[in-house]
């Protein structure tokens, strides 16, 4: 966070905000999904990013982002067993993608 701090210093013109998001797998954040945003307490004097949840939506200028960050094909493709793979067409990550959407 100190290496981000200091390039976006570095730069008096620079408008660049920064947007923290944690994740599900984070060793200092033990949250499942949905995750709260991280505290203040972890981040260098000075340095003020927009701290969000996770899953969060949010908005820059007209473009509205969601953001999920968990990877939920490769979760499904892990616990999935096929016991005929030749008769699926496309393989096993195409069967993960079908039972989802």
């Amino acid at each position: 966070m100190k290496y981000i701090q200091s390039e976006l210093e570095a730069d008096k013109d620079c408008k660049t905000k920064v947007v923290l998001i944690p994740s599900h797998k984070e060793v200092h954040h033990p949250y499942p999904l949905p995750c709260p945003a991280f505290k203040e307490g972890y981040l260098p004097k000075g340095f003020e990013p927009v701290m969000m949840g996770n899953p969060t939506l949010f908005r820059i200028n007209d473009i509205s982002f969601g953001i999920l960050n968990a990877d939920a094909i490769k979760d499904v493709c892990l616990n999935m067993i096929v016991k005929n793979k030749d008769e699926v067409k496309g393989g096993k990550m195409t069967l993960a993608l079908e039972s989802i959407f």
